[in-house]
């Protein structure tokens, strides 16, 4: 016989980044591994008004392509579900973060990127106890830090780098368009390159894509 065996009440979403202290900073992606806070998360799909409640964000990553606004792609559990009404729902009114207001650092500056991302895997997990078929709690175990860019081969290839396996200092900037601006400063002091991979097309522009992996994170602005 099937019986039910717990359900994990969770939330994936994609937004434009405006201001980076109003949600990703204080709920997603916490300098020097701090707690992740629970917090609720209300939502709606046009029809249902929803709120996860006790939510903690899983996983975060931020997205810069050329020519795009700058957006995260996030998912967070929680406790439980249930439909609400809200008083309002709350929202940044400046202009998002576009690929212009960002730059790159691997060692040294890169100009020649097409791509580049980074993000946290808060490791979130659902703990049940009793006798509920929703978590009794959820918990964050340790954080790990990722990301890649993909560059042009116009420049040095990073394949070094990864073969040699040194730690690498990444550093990535973001400013946004608040009435007087701010510059949040993301750095991974002690990365390491996991991968390269380069396409070589018969016609148009040699691109390789980069990997890394790091052990911690320092916010600052």
């Amino acid at each position: 016989m099937l019986k039910q065996t717990g359900v994990v009440p969770g939330l994936d979403w994609t937004m434009n980044l405006k201001i980076l202290a109003t949600y990703i900073e204080a709920y997603a992606m916490i300098t020097a591994e701090g707690a992740v806070t629970a917090h609720s998360l209300g939502f709606t799909d046009g029809v249902e008004v929803n709120e996860l409640k006790l939510a903690k964000v899983d996983r975060c990553n931020i997205v810069v392509r050329c020519g795009e606004s700058v957006k995260a792609e996030l998912s967070a559990i929680g406790e439980d579900m249930d439909e609400f009404v809200p008083a309002t729902f709350l929202q940044d009114t400046e202009a998002p973060i576009v690929w212009t207001d960002a730059t790159l650092s691997v060692g040294s500056a890169v100009t020649n990127w097409r791509e580049f991302a980074f993000g946290v895997n808060n490791n979130v997990v659902a703990e049940f106890l009793g006798t509920t078929l929703v978590p009794t709690d959820v918990e964050d175990l340790q954080a790990e830090y990722f990301g890649h860019a993909i560059i042009s081969r116009k420049a040095a290839s990073k394949f070094a780098g990864v073969k040699g396996g040194a730690e690498t200092a990444i550093e990535i900037t973001l400013a946004d368009h608040q009435t007087t601006p701010v510059t949040t400063t993301f750095t991974l002091a002690k990365a390491i390159l996991k991968s390269s991979r380069i396409e070589v097309p018969g016609l148009g522009l040699e691109l390789e894509r980069i990997e890394w992996e790091a052990p911690g994170l320092v916010i600052s602005s």
